[in-house]
């Protein structure tokens, strides 16, 4: 009776033993096949694999049947060292071509040199890095997209300071000469004239930079008007004169064969 008891409670431990074993091994196997990593095990005397995780289609486009004689037909040309000293990793990141579907994508490859009872063992691990890189792609389009637009905006603010302080200059200097001529009523006037032109442009100067906030939030519209270019023309030596003489230079116009 003492022996059937010890050999009915082996029994039963050596089945709840192989039950665990079987209840791992179908984890192991549901994991394998749900993870973006490739495990392949071989030897690299012979490079048959040993063993081949059942995500290798999914991820590769491959049956485990077409490299079941040589591991090396999942690189073609581009062998990788296989000159790896034992106990050493070896790390890179590779491109792979699916032929099913056409597509590149990209992987990073460990390659792992050990022995197993005296014998030469390699463990190839392929992790799908495709989204993270298409991702830092992105990313590094977004930061050029920004990093132009800024640039664009600092030039955008360099020119338009320039430009405001060009008819403001103007508004200043013949507000100047307005109050220093200010008996003579016709020097009166085409001061006046002047700083109404100059006042005008830098309001349309301010306009164009709200006009440029419209642009960014999507919200600009274009209008087409007309206007007199021999005015137009008349409106920027009326605003760079004063710049002119305050340093001492000449500045002359020269319109329809007459020097202004």
């Amino acid at each position: 009776g003492v022996i059937f008891r010890l050999v009915q409670v082996g029994r039963q431990r050596e089945m709840e033993k192989n039950r665990e074993i079987q209840l791992r091994e179908h984890f192991f196997d549901l994991l394998l096949r749900t993870t973006d990593d490739i495990f392949i095990l071989f030897s690299p005397d012979t490079f048959v694999p040993e063993y081949v995780s059942p995500n290798l289609e999914r991820l590769l486009g491959l049956r485990p049947e077409e490299i079941s004689e040589d591991v090396r037909l999942l690189w073609g040309e581009q062998q990788p060292d296989w000159d790896l000293p034992c106990g050493k990793i070896c790390s890179v990141s590779r491109e792979f071509f699916l032929r099913q579907t056409g597509e590149h994508r990209w992987f990073k490859e460990q390659l792992y040199h050990f022995t197993l009872d005296g014998l030469r063992r390699m463990i190839l691990i392929l992790s799908d890095r495709t989204a993270e890189r298409d991702m830092n792609e992105t990313l590094e389009q977004a930061l050029s997209a920004a990093k132009a637009a800024n640039e664009a905006k600092s030039n955008f603010l360099s020119n338009m300071s320039h430009d405001i302080r060009t008819p403001m200059n103007a508004v200043l200097g013949f507000a100047t000469l307005l109050e220093k001529d200010a008996a003579q009523e016709e020097k009166v006037r085409y001061y006046t004239r002047k700083i109404t032109a100059s006042s005008q442009h830098l309001l349309s100067l301010i306009n164009d930079i709200l006009d440029m906030s419209k642009i960014e939030s999507g919200k600009t519209s274009l209008s087409m008007v007309e206007f007199s270019l021999p005015q137009l023309v008349d409106e920027l030596y009326t605003m760079m004169l004063p710049q002119a003489r305050a340093k001492g230079q000449e500045l002359d116009l020269l319109t329809r064969g007459s020097l202004r």
